[in-house]
């Protein structure tokens, strides 16, 4: 099911921000949708319990995620019945 596969990009993003974290990137992620790392986010009546895991959405940022795609040679659209899940890592 879509719930099944987005709980999956989910989690492999977050696996994927958490080991450039370790490894010590200086790194800002961004993913597809709002972040979810915590079940029930504390914002904004408390400070982010995980800020150094917390990522927001490429579009919550201000990117047009198909231009994105289309500027750097990645596909996004892939037909009917169909979904893609962009995210992305800024480093510097």
């Amino acid at each position: 099911s879509i719930t099944r596969v987005n709980e999956l990009n989910k989690a492999r993003f977050a696996r994927l921000a958490d080991a450039y974290a370790a490894a010590g990137a200086d790194c800002y992620p961004m993913g597809s949708g709002a972040c979810t790392i915590c079940s029930k986010c504390t914002y904004p009546d408390a400070p982010c319990r995980f800020p150094e895991r917390m990522h927001s959405s490429m579009e919550a940022n201000g990117l047009f995620v198909s231009q994105v795609c289309k500027d750097n040679g990645v596909k996004y659209y892939y037909g009917p019945d169909s979904i893609c899940f962009v995210g992305c890592f800024l480093f510097r």
